[in-house]
């Protein structure tokens, strides 16, 4: 069995466990701040990764929950990327890089506060950070936010698509789980296999 070890006191022995945790928190309309790449880049364009993104954050919105963006790139890099996501289907409520915050991302806390600040929230019991990377969970924990480490697709497995997929069942298995052993330590309250899973993780 999994334990959750959560930042600062909130410690839950099971997934749903900390899932009442988080549901028991939220007193406004709550907010998820995705890692850019996290949501959109993940392998393919046009793989089922990316769909199943983009209808996470439909069902997101569909509850009532504002997504931010935080990402490791630069206002110049940022002015390519934020029209091919949108084009892709991904437009967040709001979007900061590093440059905003003189130079002080990951894994910092300052771009979630800043998310938090255009964002209309007050409480960071309210706000789940979502990411890809070990720097995205450490800001995460260093905000104080719930913080969940996303596996398939994701700069800590390292495979693409394609290598992914020539794995077999156990393989795939064995990859996933270490990667997740890695989010754990670093401090992660959740962990999923693909976004999919992450509506349910939030209401």
């Amino acid at each position: 069995s999994s334990v959750w070890v959560m930042s600062e006191d909130r410690s839950c022995s099971s997934p749903q466990a900390a899932r009442a945790a988080l549901k028991a928190s939220s007193l406004v309309a709550p907010c998820a701040i995705w890692s850019l790449k996290a949501c959109c880049a993940a392998w393919l364009p046009e793989s089922a990764a990316l769909h199943c993104s983009l209808l996470a954050v439909a069902q997101l919105r569909a509850a009532d929950v504002r997504i931010g963006s935080t990402t490791g790139y630069n206002d110049k890099m940022m002015a390519i990327v934020v029209p091919a996501a949108r084009e892709a289907g991904y437009e967040p409520d709001f979007i900061i890089t590093p440059d905003a915050v003189g130079g002080h991302g990951r894994p910092y806390p300052y771009m979630i506060f800043a998310n938090m600040q255009a964002l209309g929230l007050t409480a960071v019991g309210n706000v789940v950070k979502v990411g890809d990377t070990i720097s995205d969970i450490k800001e995460g924990v260093n905000a104080g936010v719930w913080t969940a480490g996303v596996i398939e697709g994701s700069s800590e497995l390292g495979l693409s698509q394609q290598e992914y997929e020539a794995m077999s069942p156990q393989e795939r298995e064995t990859a996933c789980q270490k990667v997740e052993e890695r989010f754990r330590r670093a401090g992660a309250h959740f962990v999923v296999r693909d976004l999919s899973q992450l509506p349910d993780l939030v209401h």
